[in-house]
């Protein structure tokens, strides 16, 4: 006689919800939040098409979609995989309100750690590197400018020097996106821009500053936590500019004189 035994296993199911994330124009929103409701630690955002993909338990009952300007939404899975959703806007005034991680709204006094935000005002006095623009305007944060003109690199460190011979350059975020750690250099007789870890400077000198509405500054272990070892020595958090209704023209112009050093 044989005797047969089967075991089963069983494993925590997960499943995969997408989607895309719209305003009332039908215009896909970028960045977007996409939170697990109850659950804040499971989340993504929408990419630049408005589209998302989650892994989301078994045992997920809701999702929160969010935008800053735009009124959240609760939507219930209900067993589907794929949900589309059209977010309208908010027209309370968000007054005191900073973004975090993941496009997550949060009152300015309920956070944690230090957020100082930073409006357009700020750049009104234009610079080849925007970030140049912040020296002496958030405490606690020295501006690094290593040279000066088009192609300037400038760190930015936030309280101090965190590590002895790694980079201590604060993280950049662009509308919910983190950028990679971009360094402009010269190999041979041609520029070109390449990613890397331990480099110095940032290549914000890329970003118009007349694209960006606003800039908050994150700082603080807890601030980083929904970014990872990438934000460790800060945040600095950027918000591009909407389009606006009506016919709207502005100039601007920046003009550098400088003489090499050595020829």
């Amino acid at each position: 006689m044989f005797c047969f035994s089967a075991l089963v296993f069983g494993q925590s199911g997960s499943r995969i919800i997408t989607g895309t994330v719209v305003d009332q124009n039908n215009e896909p929103l970028i960045g977007a939040g996409v939170v697990v409701e109850g659950q804040s630690t499971i989340g993504t955002i929408t990419d630049v098409s408005g589209n998302y993909s989650l892994t989301v338990p078994e045992d997920a009952k809701q999702l929160r979609y969010s935008y800053i300007g735009m009124v959240d939404q609760l939507i219930d899975i209900e067993g589907r995989t794929v949900i589309n959703v059209t977010l309208t806007e908010d027209a309370t005034v968000l007054e005191g309100v900073v973004v975090t991680a993941l496009g997550i709204k949060r009152a300015e006094k309920a956070v944690t750690y230090n957020v100082q935000k930073l409006d357009e005002k700020v750049f009104v006095t234009r610079e080849a590197n925007l970030v140049n623009s912040l020296s002496g305007k958030i405490a606690g944060v020295q501006i690094n400018e290593t040279a000066a003109g088009a192609g300037s690199e400038t760190k930015v460190v936030m309280r101090g020097a965190k590590s002895i011979s790694g980079n201590n350059n604060a993280l950049y975020v662009l509308d919910g996106i983190p950028l990679p750690t971009l360094s402009t250099t010269k190999p041979g007789d041609s520029w070109s821009i390449y990613s890397g870890s331990g480099l110095s400077g940032d290549g914000m000198s890329m970003l118009n500053s007349e694209d960006i509405a606003d800039m908050s500054a994150l700082v603080g272990a807890s601030a980083a936590a929904l970014y990872g070892y990438k934000a460790a020595n800060g945040i600095l958090m950027l918000t591009s500019r909407t389009g606006e209704e009506g016919f709207h023209v502005s100039y601007s112009n920046n003009t550098t004189f400088s003489s090499p050093l050595m020829l």
